[in-house]
């Protein structure tokens, strides 16, 4: 640590204390022991020249580092990064051939354009029945709007409709499919995959179970600017429990 009065590095006041850092320094460039009762570096005539060493080496290391990154994006013909990074100093110059942005329903307008404006054709994945992105003051509710949604008003024609689906059992796919698409999204794969025995758990082996607490009047506390229900937080973990200790 440099200071103005000339003093390089600051040192705790005891040997014991000295970080693994701190002793590979002084062995890599030769500095001398740290006394221990005041803590002061005994040989003051070449602190400042490994400083110097120091900084030069870090300089060097950072620019070492700026360059293989640099080369590596050059030849690399695809680059995964978020919307942020894509407008980052490394990548602040690239022009893309194609940009697929995944999760485009939960990505603001603003954010959005950080991106799409580095290329000439690009493919939006998303869900707009999925809640919208959370809600930044400092921009228009337009802004605010996912881009996803923004363009499926847009061009409501120019859009696919992925159907399939992998992820849940047939029994809760249709809860979606008829609350949201219209009957359309379908499961595509054996539901025996997605399933687990619940007959000890539940009366029926269903997939979809719903448990009422309406009646047992144990309500939700506050915490901080949330809330949460302790006596449902309990039921989950004991199905969870039982699931883990049959299954």
């Amino acid at each position: 640590k440099k200071t103005g009065s000339g003093d390089i590095f600051n040192v705790q006041n005891h040997v014991v204390n000295e970080s693994f850092i701190s002793r590979f320094l002084r062995s890599l460039f030769g500095i001398n022991e740290v006394d221990e009762d005041d803590g002061d570096i005994i040989d003051n005539s070449s602190k400042s020249s490994n400083v110097d060493s120091i900084y030069e080496l870090n300089c060097e290391i950072h620019d070492i580092k700026t360059s293989i990154s640099s080369e590596i994006v050059e030849c690399a013909s695809i680059v995964a990064s978020t919307v942020i990074s894509a407008s980052s100093k490394l990548l602040g110059d690239i022009e893309f051939d194609y940009v697929i942005m995944d999760e485009a329903s939960q990505i603001p307008l603003y954010l959005a354009l950080m991106v799409l404006i580095k290329t000439d054709k690009f493919i939006l994945i998303g869900d707009n029945h999925q809640l919208e992105p959370i809600y930044n003051m400092n921009a228009s509710s337009h802004l605010n709007k996912s881009v996803f949604s923004t363009l499926i008003d847009l061009y409501p024609d120019n859009y696919s409709f992925l159907n399939i689906q992998y992820r849940m059992n047939s029994e809760i796919c249709s809860i979606a499919s008829n609350l949201y698409y219209n009957g359309m999204l379908m499961t595509g794969c054996d539901d025996s995959f997605l399933s687990c025995d619940c007959s000890n758990i539940f009366v029926d082996n269903l997939a979809v179970c719903l448990i009422d607490t309406s009646d047992i009047e144990f309500y939700e506390e506050k915490i901080s600017s949330s809330c949460y229900n302790r006596f449902e937080a309990d039921i989950i973990v004991s199905i969870v429990e039982n699931l883990r200790y049959n299954n």
